[in-house]
């Protein structure tokens, strides 16, 4: 994780030394302080979609240290997280690219919330409904289970932010919402009767 760590790093350091310095040559040669100062924004734009993907990056290699050590992260969990942290390095940001005080840019996004939760709406509900089944210890990875309102069983194969992924006794894959599936009922059908 640290070499990943590392090259963003490098990479992020690279692109601010070489947006200030073609900032600072285009005013001074140029004499255009405008475009010097899109210039740095362009910089901030291309650091902040590194510092993502750092992050992003960083995230599935642990996940897939802790696979390796038998622990397995609900895909739900990498997805927040993946999420938490673009929105964390925009909000950061955001203030030096549109010229803002970071405490009126949070203001202003309170009164976005609304538009922002009805957008996001499958995702806000599928994600708290992962977390309630996952932290209640309701379902976890590869547990069978049946939705007898709906007719469909299988064994969970993964658990995402949107959507349950089940695979049924011919190996198809059923894909249930999450939401649904905390808000129906379901049959958790016990260790010695699973499907193989």
């Amino acid at each position: 994780m640290l070499k990943i760590a590392l090259k963003y790093i490098a990479l992020i350091t690279l692109t601010l030394f070489l947006s200030y310095g073609v900032a600072k040559g285009v005013e001074k040669y140029l004499l255009n302080v405008s475009l010097a100062v899109d210039i740095i924004k362009i910089g901030i734009i291309i650091m902040a979609g590194l510092m993502i993907f750092m992050f992003r990056d960083m995230i599935f290699v642990g996940a897939k240290q802790h696979r390796d050590k038998g622990l397995i992260i609900p895909k739900l969990f990498l997805q927040a997280g993946t999420i938490l942290s673009g929105v964390w390095v925009i909000t950061g940001m955001l203030p030096l690219l549109i010229e803002i005080d970071k405490t009126n840019l949070l203001a202003s996004l309170g009164a976005v919330t609304a538009i922002i939760l009805l957008v996001f709406k499958d995702y806000i509900q599928g994600f708290v409904s992962g977390v309630y089944l996952l932290s209640e210890k309701l379902i976890s990875q590869n547990d069978v289970i049946t939705l007898p309102s709906q007719g469909l069983s299988g064994k969970i194969v993964e658990i995402g932010m949107r959507a349950i992924k089940l695979e049924n006794e011919d190996k198809n894959i059923i894909i249930v919402p999450t939401y649904e599936l905390s808000r129906s009922n379901f049959i958790k059908v016990s260790p010695e009767n699973q499907i193989q």
